[in-house]
């Protein structure tokens, strides 16, 4: 039977909850799965019968899980829409600090309570200034720190984000400061260093797990390239933390040509790609996220762009 599920908030007026990840199971099998589209909706084929749903989404709480019962033959209709509520972003009161946060959810999309991270305030360099705003006391370069103003102790040695009901941990931490963590369950061997915005909140999932945020051109579009000719593009990555891969973009995307057969496309150099013309027709090419080199994000981000063959 053909199924939609509706994802929206609990507005008045809703609006639809995109990128949610929808999961169906039958009893504990796990049926099928899908991310809501643009409207906040999954189209699924189910058999008759009694369905459990999990879903998942950060900055969003859903009552989980919710059940639906598909009709066979059709009764009315076959959709259903589930309401939720979106969470506001935390930011820090202080102006001193930002607010860094994180929703962590279960293998099921549900919100996963009481894990999170740890955190220690970290010194670079020799000098005594962690940050534009805060002095510390320095132990030695390279260790954990004291973080003092005229307030008080800020951080001294290990902070502990956790997770509420509601799979969302937070801790003020010094804007502009610089820090090492590690991610409970994540499997991370080593810490690693991060730094702090100069923000009032900020995801802190994004600062220690960075991903490719965007991509910018070199030309800018359009694109248009006559056939047996070249076209190169300069690319700048810029990752979820803030950092720019200036000469590393081909060890972070991967390129391919929705069809070789009117365009093909390879790494030039680092940071360029090269389209060559091969037939009159509109490709498209796309910039994916090579697997195992940075965090991975459910669904990927993908970057593309059009070319005219003429």
């Amino acid at each position: 039977m053909d199924v939609i599920i509706t994802v929206q908030n609990s507005q008045p007026v809703p609006d639809a909850i995109a990128s949610a990840t929808v999961r169906v199971f039958d009893g504990a099998v796990l049926e099928t799965q899908a991310v809501t589209d643009a409207d906040g909706q999954v189209s699924l084929v189910l058999a008759g019968g009694t369905y459990t749903i999990w879903c998942g989404k950060t900055g969003v709480s859903f009552d989980n899980p919710y059940s639906i019962t598909v009709d066979d033959p059709v009764v009315t209709t076959n959709n259903f829409t589930l309401s939720v509520e979106e969470l506001a972003d935390p930011i820090a009161s202080d102006s001193s600090f930002c607010r860094c946060w994180g929703y962590f959810i279960d293998g099921s999309g549900a919100p996963f309570e009481g894990v999170g991270a740890w955190i220690w305030p970290l010194v670079t360099e020799t000098t005594r200034e962690i940050s534009q705003h805060l002095v510390v006391d320095v132990v030695r370069p390279g260790t954990p720190a004291v973080v003092s103003d005229t307030k008080g102790i800020v951080a001294s040695q290990k902070l502990e984000l956790e997770t509420n009901s509601n799979g969302l941990g937070w801790l003020d931490l010094v804007r502009t400061g610089t820090y090492i963590g590690k991610i409970r369950g994540a499997h991370m061997r080593d810490p690693v260093e991060f730094s702090i915005p100069d923000t009032a909140g900020t995801n802190i999932l994004n600062l220690m797990l960075p991903f490719v945020l965007s991509v910018s051109y070199d030309p800018v579009s359009p694109y248009s390239v006559a056939v047996g000719s070249t076209l190169s593009i300069d690319l700048e990555p810029t990752l979820s933390n803030g950092d720019t891969a200036e000469d590393n973009a081909c060890d972070l995307l991967e390129v391919t040509s929705s069809s070789s057969s009117l365009a093909t496309v390879e790494f030039s150099s680092a940071n360029t790609v090269r389209v060559t013309g091969v037939a009159a027709g509109s490709p498209t090419i796309t910039l994916s996220p090579k697997s195992g080199i940075l965090s991975e994000r459910y669904p990927a981000t993908t970057f593309s762009f059009t070319v005219t063959v003429s």
